[in-house]
């Protein structure tokens, strides 16, 4: 995305990171849907796959996603390789998901820009940014995530 942004300016490296990112996704989720749940046996641990089990439950599926890939510091590779065991549709989480990744697409091509530019003060200051933003966002979704398999917990209870 940094690359990009030095490339290409801000709205340019953003366009090309958005759409790399739905040519990935989709193959990616295609691919999962085909192979279910023995390829991500055999791609993640049990504990990684555990840790986003409700997704399969989860009655608010486009809010949780959307949420997930809008806060920095969650597990996007991982989230993109489970969400097609859910019932959500391959246009539905392109859409939600694209959608949530532009704020960190947008901040990290701009700060590429800023370096292609020379003004690495600027730099600096939006990457210090994007590193205090990123550092709430992995508290949140620990946060969230606690909360989630707490609930789950006490469910089998």
């Amino acid at each position: 995305e940094i690359l990009a942004g030095v490339l290409y300016g801000t709205v340019g490296g953003m366009i090309l990171c958005l759409v790399g990112t739905v040519l990935a996704g989709s193959i990616i989720f295609l691919v999962m849907r085909k192979f279910n749940k023995r390829l991500m046996y055999w791609l993640f641990g049990k504990d990684e796959r555990d840790r986003l089990s409700f997704l399969q439950k989860e009655r608010n599926l486009d809010w949780m996603v959307f949420v997930l890939f809008f806060i920095p510091g969650t597990p996007k590779d991982l989230l993109t390789y489970m969400v097609p065991l859910t019932n959500m549709s391959l246009p539905r989480f392109l859409v939600i998901s694209t959608i949530a990744r532009i704020p960190s697409v947008i901040s990290s091509t701009y700060g590429g820009a800023v370096i292609g530019d020379g003004k690495f003060w600027q730099a600096v200051v939006v990457f210090g940014i994007i590193g205090v933003v990123s550092v709430a966002g992995i508290l949140l979704n620990h946060w969230l995530m606690q909360r989630k398999n707490q609930k789950k917990d006490a469910a089998k209870d």
